[in-house]
């Protein structure tokens, strides 16, 4: 199917260097993104973004005392 898109001119100019570069249309190098760029929308919608939590089972952090001390421990245990 035949359309007419409007690109900035910079954008055609290197668009058009990076299909003649690949041997490959305009045209084709234009499908070629965009399907790709589809394929990552789709990707983000399907793969929810995960937090990974660190810290006490109850969701708080240690502070920086708490954190001195458990250091201060294990070098005791490691100097027994």
């Amino acid at each position: 199917m035949r359309t007419t898109v409007d690109f900035e001119d910079d954008l055609l100019k290197i668009a058009k260097s990076r299909a003649a570069a690949a041997g490959t249309t305009l045209s084709a190098l234009v499908q070629l993104s965009l399907k790709a760029q589809f394929a990552i929308e789709q990707t983000q919608k399907t793969r929810p973004f995960v937090l990974v939590e660190a810290g006490h089972p109850d969701g708080r952090c240690p502070s920086a005392q708490e954190i001195a001390k458990l250091l201060d421990d294990e070098d005791q245990l490691r100097l027994k």
